[in-house]
C-alpha cells in the first residue's frame, strides 16, 4: 500500500463536546488539506450508528 506524504499534522479542541472528548485533526496530504474527527476513548462497549 502506497500512501501520501503526510505534513503539517496538528489537532484542535471541537467545541461544545458534552460526554466524549473530541479533536479534529488537520494534516496536508500530498497537497491536499484534509481533517478528521477524532475521539479519544476508554475501554468500554460502544456502538456507532
Amino acid at each position: 500500500m502506497i500512501t501520501g506524504k503526510i505534513e503539517a499534522f496538528r489537532t484542535e479542541p471541537l467545541e461544545d463536546a458534552r460526554f466524549i472528548k473530541t479533536e479534529r485533526a488537520r494534516y496536508r496530504q500530498d497537497g491536499v488539506e484534509k481533517s478528521w474527527e477524532i475521539v479519544e476513548a476508554h475501554d468500554s462497549v460502544a456502538i456507532l450508528i
